[in-house]
């Protein structure tokens, strides 16, 4: 009578909203982590009122769930001899409730003896000794508390030592036994490597206008040698970066008959031959935009691709970009690319025409790695109405001038996924060097450097970080550094709390002249919301000096600020609003873009 009683009384609470959620008892494992296992949770006044977040109303179904997923995931962690339950209080009159977990999670079971039963084939072979290496890698050790995470990534461990060491058949399996007292637990790895394999043939297929050639150039795998399946992977991944295929696909044909030869099948789709991309957008910065991107694969014939970029906005009001990219020139991982290019510019503190043409040869030294080289030359004329007096009364002015300069760099980014990255870093340096004759008239170096990391907090919650660096460094007389070729903050894409490159150096009428060090620092909070719209919390920080390599943090510029992002298959549509802050002089900056900050 009294479960029945107790039954009709939660339903009757099933329209009242969750007014907090707490955890008492002896909870080793801290609440920040339990609450994001739950379903049943509170929704604070800030999120209601400012995020927007819909309440979340009492359920005792769900709360039966939440108590049982607690208790599932206390035993995942070594506690098998958790007790959870939970209590409510209600305030009729404001209609809400209070939900209270009540854990006991006792005493936690630690891992006991850890051996390995290997089959009699196993031991012959060589898969002994690559056990042996695993070992002092392994999580699972006496004495540590027990866990099922632990367990599996110890089997995932093993399996994949004895695969990359040709053993494409090995079977490993955990088999726990747990004391009488529920105090430890045993495991007995039971290892099946089955025979040593090697890389059979390999097929091909999907093909229709790429030369099998070029495809079984990309092979890092050959018919004899040992398997290893990051050799499949490696593959796949170069196949694709020739920028010839919707996608790429290769597997090991692994059957049951536990073949020592492994034939591997590589399954293509060809990307359309011509594609013609075209959009039209507004953004805070470049004001209205219109845009068509042209690609020809196999242009004049091979792997070779062409693309066409035509651009116009209030920062570019013509820009023509053509790329000729040949991949796998000469060697698998060497790219290939010519870049003529017209290009007009209208910033905040200058105006130039640009027309020249680059040279680059890129080399892709490990997964995610790139380092390259790339010739520069261009002419540019600059729109002396545009300059201002300070800048006109320099000794070295010129309003038409050559640049030749050189450029290397290297990179690496594992950020993922592409457009809404959660987890990974990307870091590159790039080194410039302008003043190679053809007449070029200004030697100088440009160096920049940026290191942007990706952390993911819970379900859709990203914390996202940057720090941007740069100097240049002039080795004329009169240390004359070209407007376009200095650094500028503010922005939608720097400090956001400034408009666009104003924040740094000015002429006495306030117009942006550059300088010869950077410095910008940005973190944000990134959340979700609703569906497709998600949030973000930031702040930033940066500045420009005028000397080379001089960088102030007391003369550092914050804000902070809030934005909304709507998130779309090219990536985020971007609201962000800014204030500086300890500057009482300027007032909230409003950005709408296309993509992350970064």
């Amino acid at each position: 009578m009294g479960v029945l009683l107790l039954s009709v009384v939660l339903r009757a609470q099933e329209d009242y909203r969750i007014r907090s959620v707490e955890f008492e008892g002896h909870h080793p494992i801290p609440s920040s982590r339990l609450s994001l296992l739950l379903n049943t949770q509170e929704v604070g006044w800030l999120q209601r009122v400012v995020l927007g977040k819909d309440p979340v109303f009492f359920n005792s179904a769900l709360l039966d769930a939440d108590i049982n997923r607690l208790r599932r995931y206390y035993q995942r962690e070594g506690f098998l001899q958790v007790k959870v339950s939970a209590d409510t209080r209600a305030d009729h009159r404001r209609r809400t409730i209070a939900v209270t977990f009540r854990i006991d999670a006792g005493a936690p079971v630690l891992f006991g003896d850890i051996r390995f039963q290997l089959s009699g084939e196993t031991q012959r072979s060589q898969a002994g000794a690559v056990i042996e290496r695993l070992r002092p890698r392994l999580r699972c050790r006496p004495g540590e508390r027990f866990r099922d995470q632990e367990v599996r990534s110890d089997q995932d461990a093993l399996l994949s030592g004895l695969n990359q060491a040709g053993y494409a058949h090995a079977q490993v399996t955990p088999a726990l036994t747990v004391s009488d007292t529920v105090e430890r637990a045993d495991i007995r790895w039971e290892i099946d490597s089955g025979p040593p394999c090697r890389f059979g043939p390999a097929s091909i297929s999907g093909r229709r206008h790429v030369a099998e050639s070029l495809i079984r150039s990309q092979l890092t795998l050959r018919p004899g040698q040992t398997y290893d399946p990051r050799l499949i992977e490696t593959t796949q991944h170069r196949i694709f970066s020739l920028g010839l295929f919707q996608f790429v696909t290769v597997r090991a044909s692994l059957n049951q008959a536990h073949s020592q030869e492994i034939p591997v099948e590589v399954q293509l789709n060809e990307a359309p031959r011509l594609t013609v991309k075209w959009g039209i957008g507004y953004g805070r910065d470049d004001r209205f935009r219109l845009f068509t991107d042209i690609r020809r694969l196999g242009f004049l014939g091979g792997a070779r691709r062409l693309k066409l970029h035509l651009k116009h906005s209030g920062l570019e009001p013509y820009f023509a970009d053509l790329q000729i990219i040949q991949p796998a020139f000469l060697m698998p991982r060497l790219t290939l690319t010519a870049n003529p290019f017209l290009r007009r510019q209208t910033e905040p503190g200058f105006t130039v025409n640009r027309f020249g043409g680059n040279l680059a040869a890129s080399y892709e030294l490990f997964r995610y790695t790139n380092t390259y080289v790339t010739y520069s030359f261009e002419r540019v004329s600059l729109d002396t109405a545009s300059v201002t007096r300070t800048e006109a009364a320099e000794a070295s002015f010129d309003n038409l001038y050559n640049k030749s300069s050189i450029s290397l760099g290297i990179s690496r980014d594992n950020a993922a996924p592409l457009f809404f990255p959660e987890k990974g870093f990307f870091t590159s340096l790039t080194l410039q060097y302008s003043g190679l004759g053809l007449r070029s008239k200004y030697h100088y170096l440009r160096s920049m450097a940026e290191i942007r990391h990706f952390q993911r907090l819970g379900p859709g919650w990203v914390l996202a970080s940057r720090l941007k660096a740069g100097a240049i460094e002039s080795f004329d007389r009169e240390e004359f550094i070209p407007l376009e070729d200095r650094f500028y903050s503010g922005g939608s894409n720097s400090v956001r709390g400034w408009p666009r490159s104003r924040l740094g150096p000015r002429d006495p009428e306030g117009i942006p002249t550059g300088g010869n060090s950077l410095l910008e620092v940005s973190a944000e909070l990134r959340y979700p919301i609703l569906g497709i719209v998600s949030g973000v919390l930031f702040g930033d920080a940066g500045n420009v000096w005028m000397n080379s390599y001089t960088y102030r943090p007391a003369a550092l510029r914050y804000s902070l600020g809030l934005g909304l992002r709507i998130n779309t298959p090219i990536g985020p549509l971007r609201l962000d609003a800014a204030q500086p802050v300890a500057d009482p002089n300027k007032t909230v900056q409003v950005h709408i873009s296309v993509g992350q900050a970064f």
